[in-house]
């Protein structure tokens, strides 16, 4: 009770077994007799905070297994452990602690959001962009949802809508996420709002089948539980209707928290509370500001005038205030009198020119070119793979995103993954689209997938494109002339995917750093397309039967290579020239037979998923790997590691992690002596020798192994840094 008390984040959760709550409350009974005795040997002091700690134990909601018949108790276990199951597993969602001024508007929304009433309820926040409404509907999902089973937090509505058949997906994830339902495709909006109504008119036979599925499954189970959900940034009334169009869609006392900067997208939901989100008022922007600009610290009495100025031009606006203090931290007083002018210069509440004091600010060239790659393309992206595909000799990404993180203008997520602020991207991309306002191919970025289709037909894209990367698919194109690459010498980052191009592939740029084509349609990739700067290659879901006509091709910079979902492909590229890559990923390839044996030189290799691939052969060996992070086998190969010493070993702490789940060929897995791995020198004679109807694994341990779903034919002298979870002895 005292780590409870502590604001520890502790949950106590009693279960009165035998015990009759009032007693442990009122300390009477058994509880009152042991009080008893204790009074006598124990000070009164301490006597009192156990009497305390009981009254509010006794307080508590929990279970009440007094006087249990038969039968019940086993069910309560079971409850019980449901529910602790359930919150261990809560995913609660990133917020401030304690951000400014967010308690007394969470009391607004609360207010509905806790009426005891079995009806659904729509609670609408509504506001302007960089206000603060989602980090307000994240902080009630975790205060108010968290211990619900059924719940879902649905971010990004509006420019995840954007994307192909991007609805559709959303209604997916509603379906499978709230209703618990094996996973389901609606195909289109239409049959979602069907499955959402449970009806069946215009499905096909196999929609229909599913929809029945769902039907059964909701009487018994969705209608008798609620679903609290949030519907983060809506940006019209026809995304709503697709995803909650009627109270119906959703169980009793359902809670549906709504945020968006458009009041007309809300109309017609008749919703029980639009909030309009109020902007901070002077008193807390002064806290925030002072928060990101001084760190707390009170500051002297010039810089407090010039502060207080700061903030009456942020106007309560907490994206504003945060990015803008976190641009002034540490400058000198020329520098806040020159952002001050530069405030006083900009339109009454023109946010973007405000946000974009902090971008003209980047004094690096190339501080400034990964802040506009990522606000045009990055966004979602893990971090490793951002700094694997930019970092070149005279760009260092990673000092460049520490950069961008103090100044507010990038956040690195919990997951490792890019996040930036809508209002922050919608900032990067106009200053590109300034570039040139009337004729894209003069930008440095496309993004638009209206702007690639007109200026690839038209080959009126110039030396000025850095980044081509469209997020639809560009089959509507047809076919296009790779003339229309011929002027793009400083291209880099490249994304076409299922675009048929026709020509000579040689006149795509030479200085190609990250290039995607999903539905590559050639049967190999043409020797001519240069790629000896690549270092991302991602083909997945391709038509290639053997990745390139030579049998070798150097890419010295390569690091990801992903083919996964080639069904014709038979056979992995020679390595010997990828001698750099770190991750091969080649899952659900079905015609794979063969993996060359050169991937023994991939001294660097940290990922190895052949998940799915199902005719491999067996007994396919991998010689002299020497992983230095993590290591997965999958399902249908046998894999022989012979992991050498790596020369970092002990400055280097190395993990891997081997998964062996449904292996069909691996009998099972010899863990022996893993406190050290064999010298370079040393014979591989005393291995454990496969045997036809026997394959085994050899193991040799690094500084951690972490072994999941793995057969164990024999286990011993095993270290302490080795880990198994749900492994068995075959």
């Amino acid at each position: 009770m005292e780590c409870r008390n502590k604001s520890l984040g502790q949950m106590v959760l009693p279960v009165f077994y035998d015990v009759d709550p009032s007693d442990v409350r009122k300390q009477t009974g058994c509880f009152g007799e042991a009080f008893a005795k204790y009074e006598e040997d124990k000070d009164k002091e301490t006597v009192a905070r156990w009497r305390a700690a009981l009254t509010e134990v006794g307080s508590l909601s929990g279970w009440d297994l007094t006087n249990s018949a038969s039968g019940t108790e086993a069910k309560i276990v079971k409850k019980i452990a449901r529910r602790i199951c359930n919150e261990l597993n809560n995913a609660y969602l990133d917020v401030a602690k304690d951000p400014i001024g967010l308690r007394p508007r969470m009391i607004r929304v609360n207010e509905h959001v806790n009426d005891p009433s079995d009806d659904v309820r729509f609670i609408v926040i509504w506001g302007m962009g960089g206000i603060g409404k989602t980090t307000l509907a994240k902080a009630v999902f975790n205060q108010f949802f968290h211990s619900f089973e059924a719940k879902y937090f649905l971010a990004n509505v509006r420019e995840n809508s954007e994307q192909p058949n991007g609805l559709a997906h959303l209604q997916e994830q509603l379906l499978h996420d709230i209703i618990r339902f094996q996973k389901i495709e609606v195909g289109n909006i239409d049959r979602g709002i069907n499955c959402f109504c449970r009806t069946h008119s215009h499905t096909h036979t196999g929609q229909r089948e599913q929809i029945e599925k769902l039907q059964t499954f909701n009487k018994d189970t969705a209608a008798l539980r609620q679903h609290p959900t949030v519907l983060d940034d809506v940006g019209h009334r026809d995304q709503l209707k697709a995803l909650a169009r009627e109270r119906e869609w959703f169980g009793p006392g359902s809670r549906i928290i709504i945020t968006t900067r458009d009041h007309d997208s809300v109309k017609e939901i008749n919703a029980n509370c639009i909030y309009k989100l109020p902007p901070l008022n002077d008193h807390e922007s002064g806290q925030l500001f002072k928060q990101y600009a001084f760190r707390n610290c009170d500051p002297s009495e010039e810089f407090f005038k010039l502060a207080k100025d700061v903030v009456s031009y942020c106007e309560g606006l907490p994206l504003a205030l945060e990015v803008l203090g976190s641009y002034l931290l540490g400058l000198s007083v020329e520098h806040w009198k020159s952002a001050l002018d530069q405030l006083r210069r900009n339109p009454h509440r023109d946010v973007q020119k405000k946000l974009e004091i902090s971008y003209h600010a980047l004094g690096c060239t190339d501080d400034k070119k990964l802040f506009l790659d990522i606000a045009c393309f990055l966004v979602g992206w893990d971090k490793n793979l951002v700094v694997k595909v930019l970092e070149a000799r005279d760009l260092y990404v990673g000092l460049g995103l520490d950069v961008l993180s103090k100044r507010s203008l990038v956040k690195i997520d919990d997951y490792n993954k890019l996040e930036m602020h809508d209002m922050i991207q919608d900032m990067g991309r106009e200053i590109v689209r300034r570039e040139s306002p009337h004729d894209p191919g003069k930008r440095s970025r496309l993004f638009s997938q209206n702007d690639i289709l007109a200026t690839l037909r038209t080959h009126s894209v110039t030396e000025q494109v850095q980044g081509l990367v469209s997020n639809c698919h560009l089959e509507l194109a047809k076919k296009v002339d790779a003339k229309a690459f011929e002027r793009m010498r400083l291209l880099r980052l490249l994304k076409l995917n299922y675009l048929h191009l026709d020509g000579d592939y040689g006149l795509i740029s030479k200085e190609l750093r990250w290039l995607c084509w999903h539905g590559f349609p050639l049967d190999f990739i043409p020797d001519e397309l240069y790629m000896e700067n690549l270092a991302v290659l991602d083909m997945q879901h391709s038509k290639l039967r053997s990745t390139w006509k030579t049998n070798s091709k150097e890419m010295p910079r390569l690091k990801v290579l992903n083919l996964s979902y080639s069904h014709f492909l038979t056979n992995t590229p020679d390595f010997s020239g990828l001698s750099k890559l770190e991750e091969l990923i080649m899952i659900d390839c079905e015609e794979l037979i063969e993996i060359d044996r050169s991937i023994g030189c991939l001294k660097g290799l940290l990922l190895l998923n052949l998940k799915g691939c199902k005719k491999l052969k067996n007994n396919v060996s991998i010689f002299s790997i020497a992983p230095e992070e993590i290591m997965e086998v999958y399902e249908g190969i046998e894999v022989v590691l012979d992991v050498e010493p790596h020369p970092h070993l002990k400055t280097r702490a190395i993990g891997i992690h081997l998964e062996v789940e449904k292996c069909p060929s691996c009998s099972g897995i010899y863990i022996d002596d893993v406190e050290a791995g064999p010298s370079h020198g040393d014979s591989h004679d005393d291995y454990p020798q496969e045997t036809e109807n026997e394959p085994t694994t050899e193991i040799i341990a690094r500084e951690q192994w972490l072994l999941t779903y793995c057969p164990l034919k024999e286990v011993s002298e095993v270290s302490n840094n080795v880990y198994f979870y749900y492994c068995y002895l075959s």
